[in-house]
């Protein structure tokens, strides 16, 4: 009986290959998470501080409160940013990982 074809083989090398691989990825992926949740937690701590700290500033009170307003804006900006970023170096482990098992 003639084995099974695949339609779309994903690679004829070595199993061993094809799995370390695929280890080398999960732990890209896991310490770039790790990265971009520490930056998170960087921007939140720090966005929060300087929002509860506008006060301080010597403003007048519509000084304060259009500094509150900026402040929340660049957080919330930064956080997106962050997101995309994370996407982007998820999307470039993949590709990595990809080339490196088929040429590797």
């Amino acid at each position: 009986m003639a084995p099974a074809r695949h339609l779309l083989p994903m690679s004829y090398d070595a199993p061993g290959k094809s799995r370390t691989a695929g280890r080398l990825r999960a732990w890209g992926i896991a310490l770039w998470t790790g990265l971009c949740l520490l930056v998170y937690a960087l921007i939140e701590y720090g966005g929060n501080l300087l929002i509860n700290n506008a006060d301080v500033l010597p403003l007048s009170p519509e000084g304060v409160e259009w500094t509150f307003h900026v402040l929340n804006v660049l957080q919330g900006a930064g956080l997106v940013l962050l997101a995309v970023l994370w996407v982007i170096g998820i999307a470039v482990i993949y590709a990595i990982g990809g080339l490196a098992r088929r040429f590797g």
